[in-house]
């Protein structure tokens, strides 16, 4: 291969426009199928110089920091720099999502590199209001959306004077974000690299590259993105959300394009092998596929065998793996594998490496640890094994700190010429030098070079080394239900000594932690003679990890220390004795403040936390105290996922300490949960509730859920699919200006009541009306027949609103014969929602009854209306969003299946909403029977009620994955219990039927899919479609085509509130002083394909199957109805039956089925 003379980086790529400047050097793949960019030499030539001319003007010499998405504007904008003159500093964008945690680093770079300019797009720049808002002090830097620079300009652009001495950018490291560590890369450093980087895997000429790296990464740049251009290679390029979103489509894009070239940390293969089906692999041809680079991060033998094996079938062979070692310091490569030989390993004895020795054992032999050859040291350069301390080089075989020589090592650090000094030129206690001190441990053997550790994150007990892989790769195979290379092991100093402690991130499903904990205990002691003395137990995504997937160890041990980081479960073992329990009756006192609590003893701390726990249980559960047994599990007692999320409210309410939502739906007993308190008030520092947070007037910026509905309505301004209506007859006298006089005084008192939606400058925003009046409606209606009433109420739930003009609340009271009335109240979705028609009818009530006695009514103050939500919301999102979509990306991985019920009709190409109901109910035994199956089981009705509609479609249609999607309340805080507004989120629920599972079985699959979704519940369902870039059908709804609901208020006396949802006639409810009594309306809308709804009324489960009449016919769905009311008749009589023998048809259908047929069958015979 051609290896070019160039410089320095803008030298090489004019020599490749003077060869051929039609070459596509890069291709970018879209998410979109089929969709990709290209750029030739020629293109990328004339952006470079046009982005170059812009920079000169004003900024040469200058540190400019390249915010860009993965793609081919980033390439310009990095090119840009260099052949602008000024100096490159490639970073992260920010996310929207999780400004919050993505700005403190951002803002610490551009601190530490002193950059003047942002390069970036236009998309991006968009956004920049919000991130000043957060960091002002970034409006002072030069903003440059690239993608708009008029074609022309670069036109005047001049060659700046670069030499190979000349700095092309700065790589900042993954370090501690207040001290940030910009390497100082010099275009020499960049041509010498690249040469022993394609020298060294033996690239050839014309080698088809495909790479997904993020391009702020080292390894992306320039393996990735400079490697290709240096060899004169096409590559073709994808978004790392592309890869890890679905794994299979890098494979795919080598299969397709025959790539010779590619590679990417260890943990890339890992999830290559997990996330694949057979069904994939077995498309795939990658027997062309030469260089297979692995580094990044620690190399695991298994991963390699893995691999190989899994894709041997498609033509993978071992010899195509090239492992390699590298450092930003060093540019990017120091070694790498050699080419057609399968990488090295090297078992050695593991208790000798304590010791720092490497001595070789067989794989097999007890106390073997098999590590992977990282390759040889690349041509010019020299890898010298030194004691750290004493800085005399070790002899083979011993293990030292890694010393780097040559042309790639960096000239420093920017900025920081001490740590530069200490750092890149260290020499040897014998005078020789200089040397480039990695920090990372290993040795030499037969010239490969073996990593085995980062000397600063050695774990030292007892005057022996233990390396922290070792510890987490015994503690991931300890138990199924941790997940791989997510495992964290670290000490930390404390009074009584040092405490060893494993943070190990564990699948969503239930996991008992004791389990848990118990087996990494074994392992760890039989493995590495340890003990650990804490175990905690964390959700997906929670572990942090660099950019290119290396773990974050004191980072890890600084959030859970901080208290940061979300816990499943926690095990520690105790040094000291336990305390004799003091008398129970000390837990009857009341409750003292929490500084007092934190004083007590622990003993007597648990026992008030106890008493506490069950006193909000038996509130809760609406029952007495005897009957809240302290070792019952909360699942146990009956309590719902709602009842439970409001029970979490209360203690943050108490204590002003957060309980983990997934901790607490996962069922503990009270005991537990005094527990999970006393660890909350150790942890943290009581927390105040956040102060009252109202407006009278204004324009506010809209919730993701306001947005959504708002999206809906300009799509379809006359649709009436969100508004909510409720007849009612009133049974009691009724004074009409009194009821009058209290929906005014609602109004006056819930902004939401006085809202509108209007556009400002383009965008929605909500606008609270500092004064409204009610509209309310009194006619005479005694003289109508029942027909004209029902007419009448039918056109007035069907009218539309006018977001924008409103009122977005109607009143109507008609008065019928002998005194009675009814009343009709119409309400847009984008401001109420069921809980806060709760909180409004019982308010109505005590307004109303207050006013007809004349006395005054003192409400609770508002503390909150839906501006302070918006607020709230999008603090937690910046903080938590990226964890939330982490687990939905895995929870949701892979494309739907879309539903396919039986239709009566053919599906219009654009979705209606055209609806009908069939209404149904559960006999009360039955109903009883469900109850105390989901109470024995452990599970909510709610998930039972799922998991037997999730029956009831794969019945139907025989698919195994059903999606589900579901309504949460997004009353997730206390603050938010009496907010009257739109607090609701769509969360999908993914089913998972395969196997012929029994009834019992698959409650127990869904329990943990509801647990987790209920945990996860706070990523808003626009914010989810967005990122998972779902492809929009416009004939059925996103992601799931049918829903489950079941209705039920939270507040005590409301109950009813449930039924009156389902438009069932004859449920009765008191609001203060008047009686009224529920009225069915036909509505006739339906929002998805299909949707079923529950409520308790009466004692019995009351249902409803709302169906798009577009697709079904009513005798489909009431046929649907019947075979729902049998499974659960079967259910509760033997739910331990597989799912295929529970009961759906009826005698008459099933003697219809049997009977033989009247007609003689006559064979088809094929032509």
């Amino acid at each position: 291969m051609h290896h070019p003379k160039a410089a320095t980086l803008m030298d090489l790529l004019t020599s490749r426009v003077e060869q051929h400047a039609d070459f596509p050097i890069y291709t970018f793949l879209e998410d979109a199928p089929g969709k990709q960019s290209l750029m030739t030499y020629a293109g990328l030539d004339a952006r470079a110089r046009r982005i170059g001319a812009r920079l000169a003007a004003r900024h040469a010499g200058q540190r400019v920091m390249l915010l860009y998405p993965p793609g081919t504007e980033y390439i310009a904008g990095f090119f840009g720099c260099i052949h602008g003159g000024a100096l490159a500093v490639p970073a992260y964008p920010p996310e929207p999502t999780r400004l919050e945690r993505t700005l403190p680093r951002l803002r610490a770079i551009i601190r530490d590199a002193q950059a003047t300019v942002v390069l970036t797009t236009s998309a991006i720049l968009a956004l920049a209001e919000h991130i000043f808002l957060l960091a002002p002090e970034l409006r002072e830097l030069e903003w440059v959306a690239t993608d708009a620079l008029p074609e022309g300009l670069e036109d005047g652009w001049r060659r700046p004077a670069l030499t190979g001495d000349s700095l092309a950018f700065l790589q900042y490291t993954s370090g501690s974000t207040g001290n940030p560590k910009g390497v100082m890369v010099s275009h020499a450093n960049l041509i010498e690299n690249l040469r022993a980087l394609t020298i060294g895997v033996d690239v050839r000429q014309q080698d088809q590259w495909v790479m997904w790296l993020p391009p702020y990464h080292d390894m992306g740049l320039i393996a990735g993105i400079l490697g290709p251009l240096y060899a004169d290679c096409p590559v073709t390029l994808m978004s790392p959300l592309s890869f890890l979103r679905r794994p299979f489509r890098w494979l795919e894009a080598l299969s397709r394009l025959g790539g010779q070239v590619s590679g990417g940390p260890n943990f890339a293969f890992d999830l290559c092998v997990r996330k694949t089906t057979p069904e994939e692999r077995a498309t795939l041809d990658l027997s062309r596929w030469r260089v297979a680079m692995n580094g990044a991060e620690p190399i695991r033998p298994e991963t390699l065998e893995n691999f190989a094996e899994t894709f041997a079938p498609q033509g993978f062979r071992r010899e195509t793996f090239m492992p390699g070692y590298g450092l930003a310091e060093a540019t990017l490569v120091v070694s790498s594998g050699v080419p057609r030989i399968p990488p090295v390993l090297y078992p050695v004895v593991a208790a000798k490496m304590e010791q720092h020795q490497a001595v070789a054992t067989s794989a097999d032999a007890p106390g073997a640890r098999v590590l992977v050859g990282s390759g040889k040291v690349v041509s010019g350069h020299e890898v010298a094994v030194v004691d750290p301390e004493t800085r005399v080089r070790r002899a083979p075989g011993e293990v030292g700190e890694l010393w780097v020589s040559g042309p790639s090592v960096a000239a420093g650090y920017w900025g920081k010429p001490e740590l530069s000094e200490e750092t890149f030129r260290a020499r040897t206690a014998d005078g020789v030098g200089t040397f480039l001190r990695t920090g990372d441990l290993g040795f030499l053997q037969d010239d490969v070079l073996f990593i085995t550790g980062r000397r600063k994150d050695l774990i030292i007990v007892r005057g022996r080394n233990h390396y922290p892989q070792d510890l987490e790769l015994t503690t991931e195979r300890s138990h199924p239900a941790i997940r791989p290379g997510c495992n964290a092991a670290f000490s930390e100093e404390e009074a009584d000594g040092e405490r060893l402690v494993m943070v190990v991130e564990v699948t969503p499903e239930g996991v008992d932690t004791e389990e848990v904990a118990a087996a990494v205990r074994a392992a760890v002691e039989q493995e590495h003679e340890l003990r650990l003395d804490t175990v905690v137990l964390v959700p997906h995504g929670a572990v942090p990890k660099t950019s290119s997937g290396k773990l974050m160890r004191r980072a890890c041990r600084q959030m859970l220390s901080e208290g940061r980081m979300e816990v499943v479960g926690r095990s520690v073992l105790q040094r000291t004795a336990p305390v004799e329990a003091v008398a129970e009756d000390a837990a009857a006192e009341a409750m003292p403040d929490v500084a007092t609590l934190r004083a007590l003893p622990a003993p007597e701390l648990h026992q008030r936390l106890l008493a506490l726990v069950r006193r909000e249980l038996a509130r809760a559960l609406r029952a007495p105290l005897s009957a809240v047994e302290p070792s019952v599990r909360l699942s146990h007692l009956g309590l719902d996922s709602l009842a439970t999320v409001e029970l979490g409210n209360a203690f943050e309410q108490h204590l002003g300490v957060t309980l983990p939502l997934a901790r607490v739906l996962a069922g503990p007993s009270p005991e537990e949960l005094a527990g999970m308190l006393a660890e909350a008030l150790a942890a943290a520092a009581p927390a105040p509730l956040p102060e009252a947070a109202t407006v009278s007037h204004g324009d506010f910026p809209l919730t993701p859920g306001q947005w959504g509905l708002w999206f809906q309505h300009q799509l379809s301004p006359r649709t009436t699919e969100y508004n909510i209506t409720h007849a009612m007859r009133v049974r009691s006298a009724l004074d009409v200006p009194a009821l009058h006089r209290a929906f005014q005084a609602l109004v006056d008192r819930h902004a939401s009541l006085r809202t509108l939606f209007v556009r400002v400058e383009g965008q929605p925003v909500q606008r609270i009306l500092p004064h409204a009046q009610v509209h309310f409606v009194h006619e005479d209606a005694s003289a109508w027949e029942e027909s004209r009433l029902g007419q009448y109420l039918g056109d007035e739930a069907a009218r539309p609103f006018d977001l924008a003009a409103g009122p977005l609340m109607r009143v109507h009271v008609l008065s019928r014969p002998a005194g009675e009335h009814v009343l009709l109240l119409g309400v847009h979705h984008i401001v109420v929602d069921l809980g806060s028609m709760a909180v409004l009818l019982q308010e109505l009530g005590e307004l109303y009854e207050g006013d007809v006695r004349g006395q005054a009514v003192v409400l609770a103050p508002v503390r909150l209306d839906m501006p302070g939500v918006e607020r709230q919301q999008r603090e937690a999102l910046a903080r938590d969003g990226e964890a939330l979509w982490a687990h939905w990306r895995e929870r949701l991985a892979g494309e739907p299946t879309p539903l396919e019920l039986p239709r009566f009709r053919a599906r219009p190409p654009v979705q209606t909403y055209s609806g009908a109901v069939h209404a149904f109910r559960l006999p009360a035994p039955v109903t009883e029977q469900l109850l105390t199956l989901a109470r024995e089981r452990g599970v909510t009705l709610y998930t039972l009620l799922l998991a037997a509609f999730q029956t009831l479609l794969h019945r139907y249609t025989g698919q195994e994955d059903v999606w589900v999607g579901s309504p949460v309340n997004g009353r997730t805080r206390p603050q938010f219990a009496s907010v009257v507004g739109y607090l609701v989120n769509q969360v999908v629920l993914r089913g998972d039927l395969s196997g012929e599972p029994s009834f019992l079985e698959l409650l127990e699959r869904t329990r943990g899919v509801v647990v987790d979704a209920l945990a996860h519940q706070e990523l808003p369902f626009t914010t989810l479609l967005e990122r998972l870039r779902v492809r929009r059908d416009p004939s059925r709804p996103p992601l799931a085509q049918v829903e489950l609901v079941l209705q039920r208020s939270s507040l005590a006396g409301q109950e009813a509130v449930s039924g009156f949802a389902l438009d069932e006639s004859g449920l009765r409810m008191r609001m203060g002083g008047l009686e009224v009594e529920s009225l069915a309306i036909a509505r006739h809308v339906a929002p998805f394909d299909l949707t079923l709804t529950f409520a308790e009324v009466e004692g019995t489960l009351a249902g409803t199957l709302r169906y798009n009449v577009d697709l079904f016919d009513a005798d489909t769905l009431a046929r649907m109805g019947g075979h729902l009311v049998r499974l659960l008749e079967g259910i509760a009589a033997d739910a331990s039956q597989p799912l295929s023998r529970l009961p759906l048809l009826s005698a008459q259908e099933h003697a219809d089925l049997t009977r033989p047929p009247r007609v003689p069958v006559v064979e088809r015979r094929g032509a």
